[in-house]
């Protein structure tokens, strides 16, 4: 016999917004277009001013080719207050977000070791000195690619390329509507698509700046129209060119196209994650997100991550032993199991361990011996400390609930840096 379940109509068109997902912003827009987006706004009472509502995320972004997904959100099930009610990560991730982070460096130095033996090989083949310059640019290219830098310009180059399990990070998500321009400067609202956006700082701070001007953002409006110009020689630069421009009531599309804005768009705009409370909001928003829908768990992470270092044990010659995090990782290595099948790095970690016990021990014994060489160039912070520091800036967040608006947010955090897989698209 079919099972009835009493509901409303207000509810259940709830419940069905939080069924499915958007494509992220960077997926809809088309090279060389202009839109229109619009944001759900909502009334702060408490700071007396208008803003959008997002969700937020704590959590570790992932390589999917390596782990299966992108990224795996944290609850507050998953670590716990230890003493100076620091967050302590129960997942296991912790250590192996450590173990990550150095065969992404020794990942990185194969790749260079790789292009300079081609060089070589390249040189003796034509009988011809090794091209140093071509070199230099391809490990320059690598280095890029694997740890990002700077352009002659100043501008900021994002790393293509990340550790397989990051440290904590929080990401900010929303919903908005986005809204092809015609060339004759009328929206395609038949064609309108609903998105998500993973919010950075920068993308934030722009938002607020509009939220923060009288001339763009009316008080008790229930979304938030911006014009963004989405044009370049390819997305990338296209992305981060891009910027979020204000839009005077005069000038907006409910204004300069009245009649299909009440024929079409209202509706369309009215269709932006909606609910009777900022939780409701919030909530669906999440739930519009396919990479905050934590469709893995922290066993199926290590799992995948296990087997991808069984199948690419090349990597692990490439490990720098000198480095400071390598030696911070020694045990975590030992622990994992993961260089058992390979003796000569195993020994190599039981050396540092070895080392640090009788450090550890002759600090005990207050025979411990250092110099102010060894102060000088000991790191400010452990991976480790670095870590809690990231986990309990997410618990923050994450005991305050999902549900934020902007302001929120960037009062909240702030230097923090919010995590978007999205922004490398869209910035």
């Amino acid at each position: 016999m079919a099972s009835i379940t009493a509901n409303s109509l207000r509810s259940g068109k709830r419940a069905k917004d939080a069924q499915g997902s958007d494509p992220h912003l960077s997926k809809v827009v088309e090279l060389n277009s202009k839109y229109r987006l619009f944001f759900r706004a909502v009334y702060d009472p408490e700071e007396d001013l208008t803003d959008i509502a997002a969700a937020m995320v704590p959590g570790r972004s992932c390589d999917f080719e390596i782990c299966g997904t992108g990224f795996i959100p944290y609850t507050k099930e998953m670590y716990e207050l230890v003493e100076g009610d620091v967050p302590d990560d129960l997942t296991g991730l912790k250590s192996w977000a450590r173990i990550a982070r150095v065969l992404h460096d020794a990942q990185c130095t194969r790749e260079k070791k790789s292009a300079e033996a081609e060089a070589r090989r390249t040189a003796e083949e034509l009988q011809q000195p090794i091209d140093q310059i071509s070199l230099s640019r391809a490990l320059e290219g690598i280095e890029l690619k694997y740890h990002g830098g700077k352009a002659a310009d100043g501008t900021n180059i994002l790393p293509k390329k990340s550790p397989a399990i990051s440290g904590m990070q929080q990401k900010l998500s929303t919903q908005l509507l986005v809204v092809k321009l015609l060339p004759s400067g009328a929206p395609d609202w038949k064609n309108a698509k609903y998105a998500v956006l993973e919010l950075s700082k920068t993308r934030t701070t722009q938002l607020i700046n509009i939220l923060d001007d009288p001339n763009y953002c009316e008080p008790g409006c229930d979304w938030v129209e911006v014009g963004y110009d989405y044009i370049g020689a390819d997305k990338q630069s296209a992305g981060r060119a891009a910027k979020f421009s204000g839009i005077a009531k005069s000038l907006s599309l409910s204004e300069t196209f009245k009649t299909e804005w009440e024929q079409i768009g209202k509706a369309k705009v009215a269709g932006i994650a909606n609910g009777n409370s900022l939780d409701e909001i919030a909530t669906i928003m999440r739930s519009r997100n396919r990479n905050l829908k934590g469709g893995k768990g922290p066993n199926d992470i290590i799992s995948a991550y296990k087997t991808w270092c069984a199948k690419n044990a090349a990597v692990f010659a490439a490990i720098d032993f000198e480095a400071d995090n390598v030696a911070y990782t020694a045990k975590d290595f030992l622990d994992s199991h993961i260089v058992d099948s390979i003796p000569s790095v195993k020994a190599k970690f039981e050396e540092i361990v070895k080392a640090q016990d009788i450090k550890k021990a002759e600090k005990e014994a207050g025979t411990e011996t250092s110099t102010l060489d060894d102060a000088a160039n000991a790191p400010a912070k452990t991976p480790e400390e670095i870590e809690l520091e990231e986990i309990a800036q997410s618990a923050k967040v994450a005991d305050a609930g999902v549900a934020q608006t902007l302001a929120n947010v960037n009062k909240t955090m702030g230097n923090v840096e919010l995590t978007s897989d999205d922004d490398l698209g869209d910035l």
